[in-house]
């Protein structure tokens, strides 16, 4: 009986040790590097993102910008246009943290899941698809727990960004399988580095007309 009990004891031990190795393959939010706005609000660096893009599609209906078009964003960026823009509803998505990595892009945020909030932790790569673009879940903990612990969460995480996309585009099939671009424009390159994510494609003014 004793024997047992060891062998017992011993196993949930060593399954503790294996699951606390694996979910520090992620970082916390404490830990992730936080949004640098050079003395400007949150706000204010989400709208001279947006501004700088409308200045971009004015220049395409000019005709003063043409071919392949290159934009760079930072983790900052990214993560003030999200704060801003992403609803904090009820079993929605607030709090949200984007680091750029080489390999990656990281995603903090606190997430709403059968009555319990939690921060999550989620790993993302991009695949640029010329007409769509792949937003791909990797890496995922609840609460500091891997995904495998608690699948639920994880799906209750996908279908949030799931919904906000649907909702973004007005489209109910849109997936993070396959983001589609407008047609008439492309998403030929996504390259990322530490702190950064550039995009390089195509759009014509028609487009932007429509």
């Amino acid at each position: 009986m004793l024997k047992k009990c060891l062998l017992y004891l011993t196993s949930i031990i060593t399954l503790i040790a294996i699951l606390g190795v694996t979910a520090c393959k992620l970082p916390s939010a404490d830990e992730m590097r936080q949004p640098d706005y050079g003395g400007s609000t949150e706000a204010e660096v989400a709208q001279a993102v947006i501004d700088d893009i409308a200045t971009l599609f004015d220049g395409i209906r000019a005709g003063d910008t043409e071919g392949p078009i290159t934009r760079t964003f930072t983790e900052a960026q990214l993560t003030a246009l999200l704060a801003q823009k992403v609803s904090t509803g009820d079993g929605g998505i607030s709090s949200i943290l984007i680091n750029i990595e080489s390999d990656a892009i990281l995603m903090a945020c606190e997430l709403a899941n059968e009555g319990e909030t939690k921060e999550v932790v989620a790993e993302f790569t991009l695949t640029a698809n010329g007409d769509t673009v792949a937003l791909t879940l990797g890496d995922f903990t609840w609460g500091g727990l891997l995904a495998s612990i608690v699948p639920a969460a994880r799906t209750a995480f996908i279908d949030q960004l799931n919904s906000g996309l649907q909702t973004a585009m007005g489209d109910t099939e849109v997936t993070m399988d396959a983001i589609p671009v407008p047609e008439g424009a492309t998403v030929d390159n996504i390259v990322l580095s530490e702190g950064e994510m550039t995009i390089t494609g195509t759009v014509t003014a028609e487009v932007l007309t429509e």
